[in-house]
């Protein structure tokens, strides 16, 4: 048996739960899913999504998260961290048949991750939504027209982000779009209710947002409506993201659209 303990937030878990899946898938071995609850996340598992025939998940209680707990594999299974330039299919090599060999062997492998440890077969879209969640953002994404870009802008708990992505950037981008394609609207994902504010004002109904309780990280009804944006984000035609944060990314590779992330 694979058991992945997935870390850190939304992003990083559903990525690390991404490499696992196809883990378990190589080297033959049923996979559990060990959920911790703790201020970087504390919603159970069973409140965001569907159960999967894939992998059974047992809810662990809340425990804090902390940074000393931080390890990638077991078994000499080499790790690819997360970068901005990560390629799955460029990325194989690292994983030597002798490796798997040597994994399947194993009785139980034990992983701790927030990273895309191993490449992915696309099973990000194994992860369904419960349908209530599904069902808010179906009523968001179909008032989305042929052009709506996603705008993730990342603020209160993300100091790289704050400092390498700020908010102009993310105008002069949005300019751009109207200007090629007058009829643009655009997603707006954010935690700050500032930056929420400032576009709103400054783009009227073009702006389409629902991030309620986004930046409370600490609540089931926070991480519920990260997720709403996370998915809402995914149906847009493009992303521009912020810097260093793995919410932008596993948007984009929900549905495989393009990410274009934004720093200086």
């Amino acid at each position: 048996m694979i058991v992945l303990e997935p870390l850190a937030g939304l992003g990083n878990r559903m990525r690390a739960i991404d490499s696992a899946i196809a883990l378990a898938e190589d080297v033959e071995k049923p996979l559990l899913i060990q959920w911790y609850r703790n201020s970087s996340l504390n919603c159970k598992y069973d409140q965001l999504f569907k159960p999967n025939e894939k992998f059974e998940v047992k809810e662990s209680g809340y425990r804090p998260f902390r940074e000393g707990r931080i390890f990638n594999l077991y078994f000499k299974f080499k790790a690819v961290p997360f970068t901005k330039s990560y390629n799955p299919e460029t990325s194989r090599g690292l994983y030597e048949k002798a490796d798997l060999h040597e994994l399947r062997d194993k009785k139980s492998i034990f992983i701790a991750s927030f990273h895309q440890f191993y490449p992915s077969r696309n099973n990000l879209q194994l992860l369904e939504p419960l349908e209530e969640i599904y069902e808010t953002i179906k009523h968001i994404t179909d008032r989305f027209g042929d052009n709506t870009v996603g705008i993730h802008i990342r603020r209160t708990d993300n100091i790289a982000s704050i400092k390498h992505s700020p908010t102009n950037l993310f105008i002069q981008r949005i300019d751009d779009e109207i200007e090629k394609n007058p009829d643009t609207l655009v997603f707006l994902a954010t935690d700050s209710k500032d930056d929420r504010s400032k576009l709103v004002e400054q783009y009227g109904e073009r702006i389409l947002t629902y991030s309620r309780n986004q930046n409370e990280r600490d609540s089931v009804k926070g991480i519920q409506d990260a997720l709403v944006d996370m998915y809402c984000l995914s149906k847009s035609t493009k992303i521009f993201g912020s810097y260093y944060s793995s919410f932008s990314e596993t948007a984009a590779r929900l549905s495989g659209i393009e990410l274009i992330t934004l720093f200086n």
